[in-house]
């Protein structure tokens, strides 16, 4: 009696020393364990708490890349939307600071209006004019 204590702790315990990065082989252990244990309490054989465990050890290995594929994908959501969001920051902020929106620290913005003289080019005149220039210090 006391040897199967011995081997249902020992299957216990070795998927828990395993870690979080076996969740596959914790959820394939535990099924098999509670697949044996059920084939073996219908009629005490031994040959029932194979299939049992069987049965249970694939039930186990599916729930568990049902399970991966969900976190997985919540993952993959998350990251995707912080990239994008992060992405989306970036570009705002480079607009802003390339056209003045928001004035960098390091730089004050004024306005010059400044004085266009005629002159000629190719046998066109342009008459003098007044421009608005920004002017970045």
């Amino acid at each position: 009696m006391f040897k199967h204590k011995k081997w249902i702790l020992i299957l216990i315990l070795i998927p828990a020393l395993t870690g979080c990065a076996s969740k596959k082989i914790t959820y394939t252990a535990a099924g098999s364990l509670i697949g044996a244990g059920g084939g073996y309490a219908i009629d005490r054989d031994g040959k029932d708490a194979a299939i049992g465990g069987l049965i249970g050890g694939i039930t186990g290995s599916v729930l568990a890349d049902v399970q991966e594929k969900r976190e997985n994908k919540k993952y993959n959501e998350g990251y995707d939307q912080g990239y994008t969001q992060a992405q989306l920051e970036i570009a705002v902020k480079n607009w802003d600071i390339n056209t003045g929106k928001k004035e960098d620290e390091a730089y004050s913005k004024s306005y010059q209006r400044i004085k266009i003289p005629q002159k000629e080019v190719n046998d066109v005149m342009y008459e003098s004019h007044y421009e608005t220039l920004e002017v970045y210090q």
